[in-house]
């Protein structure tokens, strides 16, 4: 009895523990169920967001923000249109920041640097008017008119004598703010010498190309336009001429735009247009008023067209040769020079204007000088320098004055 009562509750027990184990194990799959998804350890990753520039190098898309760090973003998440923008990046990248690499979630586009910015607008304008030479001219009220010794003095007539500067407004960073547009300045010059409107529509310097005319207020006005750049800084001016009671007038527009990759989020930084610079040029140009000069300014006197001297002088300089030619005229409005091609010179100088054998971008005045430095390729033998004058009157070339000059050079001739 003893013995059946211990067998006993070794059975229990035994049984006991077979259930146990059962209910402690995952049920078997069922027939035609997908097995379940073997557990894996988690991703050592986190959501993260940074705002930076977005660029596109070979087809890998990458962010850069203001400290410089750049994060790749792999894959085409219809980051196209963001390209060049500063943007807001959300996403996931490693806990331990090994790898900068940023899975993108979503994105946001805070400043496209490209897109249009609102018009130049102010909400008073003062008057500065000159009449000595009839201009009323309009500016707001927080930009500056320089005092007469700071006057700006860089005119681009094609007959600069007589040219006197009536007024200089200075344009404050605020009128574009925010962007890359760092000031510039707005010009009134009158020339009363020259004599006539086809005179006045021409520039000292102009491309071909970059000439043009506009009319705004009924009043017709020549235009070209040039630029440069210097440390950083991208300069643009603007040279409209018209000619009203007798008086050519000259309007320049100096804009000067910082170039934003110097900064850490250049993307972040909107653009001035080219539209921005017109709408400035065009709040000025639509307040102007001309009257008559008062008092009258002389009447032009005609005078027959005449090319009374035209000369050269010649003397070394470092192997070179330093040659100056000088004309006076009458009754001419503005001159052209050329010279001829030869490959065996090079000039420079004021030829830094002309190519050989053209003249169309450069008007010199009716009486003046210009230097050239001619090298001379191949030694001793004599090789002439040919230059050509070609005087104008009211807008047309007078062929009968054309004057030539030619003058021998040698990297010998002393």
């Amino acid at each position: 009895m003893q013995r059946r009562l211990v067998l006993l509750v070794l059975l229990l027990s035994l049984s006991s523990r077979f259930w146990g184990q059962q209910a402690n194990e995952p049920p078997a799959p069922q027939a035609g169920a997908p097995a379940p998804a073997p557990q894996s350890a988690a991703e050592e990753v986190k959501e993260t967001t940074v705002l930076g520039c977005l660029r596109n190098d070979n087809g890998e898309f990458f962010l850069t923000d203001a400290a410089g760090t750049r994060y790749p973003l792999p894959g085409d998440r219809g980051l196209d249109p963001y390209v060049g923008h500063e943007v807001s990046v959300g996403g996931t990248t490693r806990v331990d920041g090994s790898d900068p690499t940023i899975t993108v979630t979503e994105i946001k586009d805070i400043v496209n640097p490209s897109a249009p910015i609102p018009g130049f607008t102010a909400s008073e304008w003062r008057a500065a008017k000159n009449r000595a030479y009839g201009l009323s001219l309009q500016y707001p009220a927080s930009f500056a008119v320089l005092p007469e010794g700071e006057l700006r003095k860089e005119w681009n007539f094609a007959n600069p004598n007589g040219a006197q500067s009536l007024v200089s407004i200075e344009i404050p960073n605020s009128a574009y703010a925010g962007s890359n547009f760092r000031g510039g300045y707005f010009t009134a010059t009158a020339n009363p010498t020259i004599a006539n409107a086809a005179a006045c529509e021409q520039f000292g310097y102009a491309e071909p190309q970059a000439v043009s005319s506009k009319t705004l207020e009924g009043v017709k006005y020549s235009l070209t336009n040039e630029g440069e750049g210097a440390a950083g800084t991208a300069y643009q001016y603007f040279y409209l001429h018209t000619y009203q009671h007798n008086v050519c007038y000259e309007f320049k527009l100096e804009v000067a735009a910082v170039n934003t990759d110097a900064f850490d989020l250049p993307c972040s930084i909107p653009l001035i247009s080219e539209q921005n610079k017109t709408d400035l040029l065009d709040a000025f140009l639509s307040r102007m008023v001309f009257e008559r000069p008062s008092p009258p300014l002389p009447a032009h006197r005609m005078v027959r067209p005449e090319v009374t001297g035209f000369t050269s002088a010649s003397k070394a300089a470092e192997h070179a040769r330093e040659i100056t030619v000088s004309w006076t005229t009458q009754g001419v409005d503005y001159v052209h020079l050329e010279f001829a091609c030869t490959s065996s010179l090079v000039v420079t100088g004021s030829s830094a204007d002309l190519g050989c054998g053209s003249s169309g971008n450069r008007n010199f005045p009716p009486s003046g000088s210009a230097t050239f430095l001619v090298y001379h390729l191949k030694g001793k033998a004599l090789i002439p320098f040919q230059v050509n004058l070609q005087p104008f009157a009211h807008g047309a070339a007078i062929p009968r004055l054309n004057r030539n000059l030619s003058v021998p050079v040698s990297t010998d001739t002393p």
